[in-house]
């Protein structure tokens, strides 16, 4: 009798929490954990960053305080609108896409560049200017890319040079694409793994990530291997649910393997995938299906391999990956970034005020255990475990974000109508300040004192 009362004493608990963690208190507790992260912030930046942290932490708070003083009427009044607009779910998803596009445009042009984009840039002119047979031969030359990285993103970007000319703005658009699509393989993932009305508030809340945007709307490839992993997770689920349609395995094979071409961290879907056939009966049955995706993903990945190895690059790239594994263990740098991206670097990319809906999300979770429990629960937690002690830079964790989202979703969906319409809004508005603040503060500035 021991499990089930403890079991049930669990369940009461997590109860209690997502009721502690609702209406105007879940507000006042999202702007009192931003305005906290943003003093905190201050005390351990930079002098001449110190200036920039207050202006934004002003921001946050005259956000929050719209946000809680917006008359219930115009609350109350913003769903039946909604509603009106937005007749289905995938309205409002495409509605989320579009927002996507258009503040990811404006977002890209402003934008201060990642160092990492100006060797994506040098990567795309090789490609541009001497043509794939060059390209690849003088790959290994290339310090950045040809050290760590497969090649078809320098391929995807050489072309666009080739076709529409040279600028970082139009490499930061290609990427942006992949991001709406990321956004709207969101909505589709939690409509089938929960409902449509949760994948739709999955779709928002993903968009509400700074990170969405700080890498979705940069010429950095982390947010399109999420969509990538996200796509891969949405055929196999759909596999396992209905075993008629063969081209799954095979489809979900190609784009596990364009995202390996993409970026070897794409292949962080195959433990996900472990997990899932471990914890779901009938995808234990799907042994040929699987077998095939991951064969048909390999297939792809075998051809750079071949190439790689005939160029002199694979046996750089293994050493430069082991090392970069080994960075946390064996070094005083990879501890301090493993510590600074726990602190700062992953709460600023999901979005610190969104950290009390995520609660709220894994409390309903743990309360009313819907069949999809576990394996977003796999998908949120096998990336993180891998990548922490590894390589500890939150672009890494990307493929974690939809999963973190759709629980954040599942705490949203509880709120009533008018207090979802708030919490919406402060997210956004704490996202575009966020977007700014750290344009200006940038990851690399700020160090503990």
């Amino acid at each position: 009798m021991r499990r089930p009362l403890t079991r049930g004493l669990f369940e009461q608990q997590a109860h209690a929490l997502s009721a502690f963690l609702s209406g105007k208190r879940l507000l006042i507790i999202m702007i009192s954990i931003q305005m906290a992260a943003s003093l905190l912030l201050a005390v351990i930046s930079p002098p001449d960053a110190v200036r920039v942290v207050l202006i934004g932490a002003a921001f946050y708070l005259v956000a929050g305080l719209l946000a809680a003083a917006l008359p219930s009427s115009v609350c109350a009044r913003a769903p039946g609108y909604a509603s009106r607009l937005f007749a289905t779910e995938r309205r409002q998803a495409a509605c989320w896409v579009l927002l996507c596009l258009a503040a990811g445009m404006l977002y890209a042009a402003y934008k201060s560049p990642w160092p990492d984009e100006l060797e994506i840039v040098k990567t795309a002119r090789l490609f541009a200017d001497e043509g794939i047979v060059n390209f690849f031969l003088k790959y290994s030359k290339l310090h950045w890319a040809g050290m760590q990285h497969p090649p078809l993103a320098g391929i995807v970007y050489g072309l666009t040079f080739q076709l529409l000319g040279y600028h970082l703005y139009l490499l930061r658009l290609v990427s942006l694409v992949m991001a709406a699509v990321t956004v709207y393989v969101t909505y589709l993932a939690g409509g089938e793994l929960f409902d449509k009305p949760t994948g739709a508030a999955a779709a928002a809340i993903f968009l509400a990530m700074p990170a969405t945007f700080r890498v979705g709307a940069t010429a950095l490839v982390g947010v399109t291997i999420a969509g990538i992993i996200a796509i891969v997770l949405l055929l196999v689920w759909k596999m396992a649910a209905n075993g008629r349609r063969p081209w799954l395995p095979v489809a979900a094979g190609v784009v596990a393997g364009v995202g390996l071409l993409i970026k070897y961290i794409a292949g962080l879907v195959f433990p996900v995938l472990l997990g899932w056939y471990v914890a779901l009966p009938a995808l234990r049955r799907k042994k040929r299906e699987l077998a095939l995706l991951v064969l048909t993903a390999m297939s792809l990945l075998a051809v750079w391999i071949w190439i790689a190895a005939s160029t002199s690059v694979l046996d750089r790239q293994v050493s430069t990956i082991i090392d970069y594994a080994d960075a946390v263990a064996a070094s005083k740098i990879g501890k301090r970034m493993l510590v600074r991206t726990l602190l700062f670097s992953l709460p600023a990319a999901i979005g610190v005020y969104l950290l009390p809906l995520f609660i709220k999300g894994c409390a309903v979770l743990a309360a009313e255990r819907p069949r999809a429990t576990l394996p977003v629960l796999i998908w949120l937690g096998v990336p993180l475990l891998i990548v922490l002690p590894t390589l500890p830079d939150f672009r890494y964790m990307l493929p974690s974000f939809s999963a973190i989202a759709m629980i954040a979703a599942l705490g949203w969906m509880k709120e009533s109508p008018h207090i979802r319409s708030r919490l919406l809004w402060l997210s956004f508005l704490y996202c575009a300040i966020t977007l700014v603040l750290l344009n200006e503060v940038t990851p690399t500035s700020i160090v503990p004192r």
